[in-house]
Formats: structure tokens, C-alpha cells, sequence
């Protein structure tokens, strides 16, 4: 096989995994859905790992986002209580963090970070 053979397939393969996460975010959002989940691990190959169903954080905790002016209106968000949240859960939140803050720009879940409290920070990229 030629090498650009190699990257068809490659190419094929993971618009088919990444096409596949993002309908499973737009199903479980409300509304228009703006995140796209780039918060997994990748094969051997570079392909997207489906980890939706996997628990993001452990035990109770809340999503939250400074906000920016610049990117957006300025305004902070706080998630509801999550129990155990799965990778799902998290593309909610962020996704309800975008619309809360107009934040349109970062719109890639890259991941989260504890800020203490039972606390994570949406790391959002562009």
C-alpha cells in the first residue's frame, strides 16, 4: 500500500470515531451543541478512544469557568452538583459553560483540572 493510501484509511478511520463522539455529545446536550470533546487518550494509530462512559472525577463535584470579556461576556459559570461524572457529563457541562459565558471561541474540552473544593476547571482550547 502507497503511503497516501495509509492516510486515506487513517483519515477515514478517525472522522468515523470522532463523527461517532460528537453525534453522542449533540444527543445528550440541550440544545444547539457547541463543545467538541478532544479530552482522550488515542490508539497506537492516533485514532480517538471513545471515553465518554469513563468517570472524569471522582465522587461529588462542580464544573466551573472564570469567563472573559474578551472571548466572551464576561460572566462565570458553575455547574450543577455531578456524582461521579462521566467524560459525557463533563461535555454537558462545558457545553452549558459555553453558551453561559459566550464563549464561542474555545470550544474544544482538552480536560479538567482540580481548583480544590471538589472543583474542576473546564480547560477549554481553540
Amino acid at each position: 500500500m502507497r503511503q497516501s493510501d495509509d492516510w486515506n484509511f487513517f483519515s477515514k478511520r478517525y472522522d468515523k470515531v470522532t463523527k461517532k463522539i460528537y453525534r453522542k455529545v449533540s444527543k445528550a446536550v440541550k440544545g444547539e451543541c457547541y463543545v467538541i470533546h478532544s479530552a482522550y487518550k488515542t490508539d497506537e494509530d492516533g485514532t480517538p478512544i471513545d471515553n465518554l462512559s469513563e468517570i472524569a472525577a471522582p465522587g461529588r463535584c462542580i464544573f466551573v469557568d472564570d469567563g472573559s470579556d474578551f472571548f466572551g461576556s464576561g460572566r462565570s459559570y458553575r455547574s450543577k452538583v455531578y456524582e461521579n461524572p462521566t467524560w459525557l457529563d463533563v461535555c454537558v457541562a462545558a457545553n452549558e459553560m459555553i453558551v453561559a459565558t459566550e464563549d464561542k471561541h474555545h470550544i474544544f474540552l482538552e480536560g479538567i483540572e482540580s481548583v480544590g473544593n471538589n472543583e474542576y476547571k473546564l480547560l477549554m482550547g481553540s
